[in-house]
């Protein structure tokens, strides 16, 4: 070390000894400075700790907020199906039942057209054509006696 100093052109100076009060002194500043600078770096890493926990805290809502968003939405994905299921089929019966309704109608024009003119030759009257408005008369009214009478008075 001697050789290192004279090297780097240092003066070996002489160092004179601490007497006890001031090494009690400067030993009790190191400790009490040791201990604030160490309550500090207990703080900072605590701090450290607690941001670093609620940010993961945070993340975790999120996380748990998004994955009930992602159940809701598939749910509703499955119900839309299942309801669009539903409306094909309504739809294929309310067809079916056009399809029914459309033959019926057919067959009760045929059959009041049979019966108009068989009425109609009993009384000596030539035979009358039934339109598709005295048809549907029958379905909409409700009073089914209403164009029975307007066919008589015809």
């Amino acid at each position: 070390m001697n050789w290192k100093m004279n090297v780097l052109g240092y003066k070996k100076e002489k160092i004179r000894p601490l007497n006890d009060a001031k090494a009690i002194d400067a030993g009790a500043n190191f400790l009490g400075e040791a201990f604030i600078f160490s309550v500090a770096l207990s703080l900072l890493f605590a701090e450290q700790i607690r941001s670093r926990n609620q940010a993961q805290r945070q993340r975790n809502v999120v996380d748990d907020r998004l994955d009930e968003l992602e159940k809701g939405m598939s749910e509703s994905k499955e119900d839309l199906r299942r309801m669009q299921e539903e409306r094909d089929l309504l739809q294929t019966e309310v067809d079916g039942l056009a399809e029914e309704s459309a033959t019926l109608s057919t067959m009760l024009m045929q059959i009041l057209s049979k019966e108009l003119s068989r009425h109609s030759i009993e009384r000596g009257h030539p035979p009358a054509e039934i339109s598709q408005s005295l048809v549907d008369s029958f379905g909409s009214s409700g009073n089914v006696e209403l164009p029975v009478r307007e066919l008589d008075s015809a």
